[in-house]
């Protein structure tokens, strides 16, 4: 079997692009939880850079 693209790993493994902190980060905000708040539930958050598509996503207005 080939690779199809640049994340996968062979033998249906694929490497992730976003983390799991930079996923829940909005969830925690539509939540109503405060910045000090966020850094006490995802610690590891200051690690990842900004998940830009999400946030954009989120302050759409529909």
């Amino acid at each position: 079997m080939t690779r199809v693209f640049a994340q996968d790993a062979d033998n249906g493994r694929l490497i992730p692009t976003t983390s799991v902190e930079q996923n829940a980060e909005p969830l925690g905000r539509w939540f109503g939880l405060t910045d000090a708040e966020l850094a006490a539930a995802l610690p590891n958050l200051s690690s990842f850079p900004a998940n830009a598509a999400v946030q954009n996503v989120l302050k759409a207005k529909v």
